[in-house]
């Protein structure tokens, strides 16, 4: 049998339309195409409105709800953190548990007050403290996208 003659020889032509690609993509390169993060902007911590653990209300920031949990409902999420050693999916755990708990006793409902969100918030440090935020579902969160879980790492320092 004979050799097979292959039309995919390298010619001139191809050869020089390889050493363009080559230079096109140097030049997207150099130029910020592909791999410049440059002009990155990270999404702005204070811009994401979030919902009060214990409350229906709104909060300009993750910060700014976790610290209005602490002030008005007693639950600080600093002090639990320390108080309980917990890593980061504990820490995850403990938050939509509370959530959890808070939606349970109706918590979220416009005619709910304080003491509802205060006596939500004394179940969930109680619970916590028994640990029945470490069962598997508290893995997930209890309000979908909440801004919470991805920012409670600049409340807790």
């Amino acid at each position: 049998m004979a050799p097979r003659n292959d039309d995919r020889g390298s010619s001139s032509s191809d050869s020089g339309d390889d050493e363009e690609a080559r230079k096109q993509m140097e030049e997207d390169v150099a130029g910020g195409e592909d791999g410049d993060f440059g002009e990155w902007e990270e999404d702005d911590e204070e811009a994401r409105t979030t919902q009060c653990l214990f409350s229906g209300a709104q909060h300009a920031s993750p910060t700014a709800a976790l610290q209005h949990a602490a002030d008005a409902f007693g639950f600080d999420l600093r002090a639990v953190y320390k108080a309980h050693s917990l890593d980061f999916y504990s820490t995850i755990q403990c938050l939509n548990y509370a959530r959890a708990v808070a939606e349970k006793m109706g918590c979220k409902k416009a005619e709910a007050g304080a003491t509802i969100g205060s006596a939500a918030a004394k179940a969930a440090l109680e619970g916590i403290a028994k640990g029945e935020q470490r069962a598997e579902q508290y893995l997930m969160p209890t309000l979908p996208d909440d801004p919470i879980l991805f920012e409670w790492e600049h409340f807790v320092g």
